[in-house]
């Protein structure tokens, strides 16, 4: 499945983390063409697409640049 994410939508591993110990979060996302995929794969390697969608948007910075911390 992140074969395909990287071959048919160029996305990338962007993070993600532990749900619970069965499974885990992955977000996947594009810079380029801004599409993004949320999998929750298991221990046995099975991966199941939560959410998609488009417009993915970086989180801003909490300090605007150019003004003192």
């Amino acid at each position: 499945m992140t074969d395909r994410l990287t071959k048919n939508y160029g996305e990338t591993f962007a993070g993600g983390g532990l749900r619970n110990s069965e499974s885990i979060f992955e977000v996947w996302k594009s810079d380029e063409s801004g599409t993004w995929t949320i999998l929750m794969t298991m221990p046995n390697g099975m991966a199941c697409v939560m959410a998609a969608g488009t417009d993915w948007r970086t989180a801003l910075p909490e300090t605007p640049a150019g003004i003192p911390g």
